[in-house]
């Protein structure tokens, strides 16, 4: 499966200044359609063990909220040794997103 170069360049870059390069770097970044859902990280491989990073197109155009999305779905990347609580919106996440809400992409 091919990364889309836009995201995967956001992918690089925000995993750099917000991640600190520790997210893993086979992360696959791809625009898909997602129904009601903007974005969407999901387990590719288990063994290798790789994740992708899903945006719906219809925010395309829309570079900023992309932009977040993608950051969003990469802060469930961070979270996601600590199950699916924490990962999915849980303390943990909340800590998460209030770090993150000091950056502007």
């Amino acid at each position: 499966m091919k990364n889309d170069p836009t995201l995967r360049r956001w992918f690089l870059k925000y995993n750099k200044l917000l991640f600190d390069n520790k997210l893993p770097l086979n992360t696959v970044c791809l625009w898909e359609p997602l129904g009601p859902a903007v974005g969407e990280t999901s387990v590719l491989v288990k063994d290798p063990f790789q994740l992708i990073i899903k945006i719906d197109p219809c925010i395309m155009g829309m570079h900023r909220l992309a932009k977040l999305t993608i950051i969003h779905e990469m802060a469930h990347i961070k979270l996601w040794p600590l199950g699916d609580k924490e990962a999915l919106h849980g303390k943990a996440w909340d800590e998460e997103i209030q770090r993150l809400t000091k950056f502007r992409c």
